[in-house]
């Protein structure tokens, strides 16, 4: 039990898993718990509307209000830890909490529900039947988790209950029965043989349903791990393709690269001496020809657009060698809005479209990683972002340092995500795209390349209003 309250060291994936399992199921145990007290809860009210005759949830009114007190407080407990799971936020401390919440209440319900004078003694209902019933039902309720600590908890504590029940009731011979009870009153209070049999009753039912929750939990555990398994295998080949593309990316700029500077200095030269030799040229004289001056003129002008045309392509030769970091080491420390400034600058303009590129970028400190795969993990949602507006709405690029590491957000004003699609948004798969079947592994190895980082990325979308991506890199 100490486990369960101690501080958890970060969990691996199967872990992970089995915990979301366990909310899940948690979740069904709570809502049956609400549900059951619910209907406590309004069969109290009607008795104090004097709808239900006494007896069925308590004798005098004074009864009912405290019943009623105390099962509405215990639903809106039940109420918040419903929604605290349905989060996945302390599930197992809330699982153990509500085992012993319901032994608590158990605990309390008969002395509540009828007080015990000094002369009068546990109708014979509550040691005979009534109290049996809501015992077992509570074990059973305690079974819907994958936690067999839960019923086998509940088991005890009820048998603890019961019997101590009985013997107070025994311990007082001259009680008093109400008309309700009259029917109790013809036999004994306590019959010890059918005592027996329900208690052992209640000892296999708790022990039967304790083992079906040990079976259910190594059962999904093993699941568990063969789906890992799985997604292992599936993660392992996305890293071989992604280590393949990166090495023809960088074979394939690097020879870019190296092609392209070659003529862009021969083309740099030669605009040195075009212009040189305009420069060396006479002044316009009067009574020159027009013919001249214009041509004097045009040969200027295609002189400066020439030199622009040339700085660009060579910006661009710059922002592929920064893309790829072929002239650095592997690993390193860089600023993460440099490489969002060069991955949007490498975007085909007509991909962008007259889309708006707004930029909120925060202070944030160097960051050790491989630029060069962070790089193509902006390259993809950026370039999913801007495909999926088609050349209109606002696009959001956003930095921020949270604690130990820095996020980057990015948000697109697009038609947004289905709910189904999200669900395998990471997955590798198929699609198609330009009258062509191809394998969808952008996505999926953006996911890989944020985890080898000992980050992650989540996304968060609704239909028409757009999908906001957060990638999320340690300092």
């Amino acid at each position: 039990m100490k486990k369960l309250f101690r501080r958890q060291a970060p969990m691996n994936r199967a872990e992970a898993l089995l915990l979301e399992r366990e909310a899940r199921v948690l979740s069904w145990s709570l809502a049956a718990r609400l549900t059951f007290t619910g209907i406590l809860v309004a069969l109290s009210g009607l008795h104090l509307a004097g709808l239900t005759p006494p007896g069925i949830v308590a004798q005098e009114a004074a009864d009912a209000w405290q019943t009623l007190g105390v099962l509405a407080g215990v639903s809106v407990i039940v109420a918040w830890f419903l929604v605290m799971v349905r989060r996945q936020k302390a599930v197992r401390k809330i699982g153990l909490t509500v085992a012993l919440l319901d032994l608590a209440v158990l605990c309390i319900v008969p002395w509540i529900w009828l007080e015990i004078p000094e002369t009068a003694a546990f109708p014979p209902g509550v040691a005979k039947g009534d109290l049996y019933a809501i015992c077992l039902l509570m074990v059973v309720i305690n079974s819907i988790t994958l936690r067999p600590l839960y019923p086998a908890l509940l088991t005890v504590g009820c048998l603890i209950l019961l019997i101590t029940v009985a013997a107070v009731t025994l311990s007082h011979p001259s009680a008093e029965f109400t008309n309700s009870y009259i029917e109790h009153a013809r036999t004994p209070a306590v019959n010890l043989g059918l005592l027996g049999i329900r208690c052992l009753v209640l000892a296999l039912s708790g022990v039967f349903l304790t083992l079906i929750a040990s079976t259910v939990r190594r059962t999904i555990r093993k699941a568990i791990g063969l789906e890992i398994a799985n997604l292992e295998l599936k993660e392992r080949q996305a890293e071989m393709a992604l280590e393949g593309r990166l090495a023809s990316l960088k074979g394939l700029v690097s020879g870019l690269a190296h092609e392209l500077n070659t003529p862009l200095g021969v083309v740099r030269s030669s605009l040195d001496t075009s212009e040189a030799c305009v420069a060396r040229l006479a002044p316009e004289q009067p009574g020159e020809s027009t013919q001249l001056t214009r041509a004097r003129r045009v040969l200027l002008e295609a002189g400066v657009t020439a030199r622009q045309g040339v700085d660009r392509i060579h910006r661009l030769v710059e922002s592929l060698r920064e893309f790829s970091s072929l002239d650095e080491s592997e690993v390193q420390r860089v600023d993460l809005r440099e490489g969002l400034d060069t991955v949007l600058s490498l975007i085909d303009q007509a991909t962008i479209g007259n889309a708006e590129v707004i930029r909120e970028y925060e202070t944030i400190p160097p960051v050790e990683c491989r630029p060069r795969e962070l790089n193509q993990a902006f390259f993809t949602i950026l370039t999913n972002a801007f495909e999926a507006m088609q050349g209109e709405g606002r696009l959001r690029v956003a930095t921020v340092q949270v604690q130990r590491e820095v996020r980057v957000t990015i948000e697109d004003s697009g038609p947004g995500i289905p709910e189904e699609r999200l669900r395998t948004l990471f997955d590798i798969s198929f699609g198609q795209k330009d009258n062509r079947m191809g394998m969808r592994m952008g996505l999926p190895t953006s996911r890989l390349i944020l985890e080898r980082h000992g980050g992650r990325i989540t996304v968060e979308s609704r239909p028409g209003v757009g999908a906001t991506f957060i990638l999320s890199v340690p300092v």
